[in-house]
């Protein structure tokens, strides 16, 4: 089965199935998506080496959520 998590819409399905695919190689061993940011959130824990993606070993995914202070109106 190959993953294919475009990220339209939603900026961290390829994160979340990089995880599905590290805990289940052998029912998801590839996985084809786009690797996208969102404002607020630490990605620096995924790395792309040679077109292999290597995912955190933290929990929540691996991501921090950083504070994004409001835009003053």
């Amino acid at each position: 089965v190959k993953c294919s998590p475009h990220a339209w819409g939603y900026k961290l399905k390829t994160h979340i199935i990089a995880h599905l695919a590290a805990a289940f190689p052998t029912i998801c061993p590839t996985i084809e998506g786009v690797i996208d940011t969102a404002e607020g959130v630490d990605y620096s824990g995924y790395v792309m080496n040679n077109g292999i993606l290597s995912i955190p070993q933290r929990s929540g995914f691996g991501m921090d959520v950083e504070f994004v202070r409001p835009y003053n109106i």
